[in-house]
């Protein structure tokens, strides 16, 4: 390397202040498009049942989903096999209520299954009488 202008020293720290500012503002730009990520991930679809999840009356459940969804929701027994579909639609209001009997089914444990297109709920529900 020979001698070094000021000219040359200046178009360095140039150089260098714009490369520092260009991965700053990438870094930035990573950070606002992961939290996007992020709440869309946290803004699915929600199915709100009881506290206990312990039925023995008609009752009803929600479902809540920020976005317009198709929304199935299915009654599983204790070894996780169908028993019936009871919501097969798609959630536009924000919010879908529907209706459970639980005298329908023998007692026991059964699990509501919810899919969506960016969610998977299993909850397990207990049926008992009154």
């Amino acid at each position: 390397m020979g001698k070094l202008s000021s000219f040359d020293i200046i178009l360095g720290i140039l150089y260098l202040s714009a490369a520092i500012f260009l991965s700053i503002a990438a870094y930035m730009l990573y950070l606002k498009r992961f939290k996007r990520a992020k709440l869309q991930a946290m803004n699915s679809v929600s199915l709100i049942t009881s506290q206990y999840n312990n039925f023995s009356t008609k009752t009803k459940f929600l479902i809540e989903s920020p976005d317009p969804v198709g929304v199935k929701v299915e009654l599983l027994d204790e070894n996780e096999k169908l028993v019936e579909c009871l919501v097969d639609t798609v959630v536009s209001n924000l919010e879908y209520p529907f209706d459970f009997d639980p005298n329908e089914y023998p007692t026991g444990k059964y699990y509501l299954y919810l899919t969506s297109d960016n969610a998977k709920i299993l909850r397990g529900i207990t049926i008992l009488r009154a």
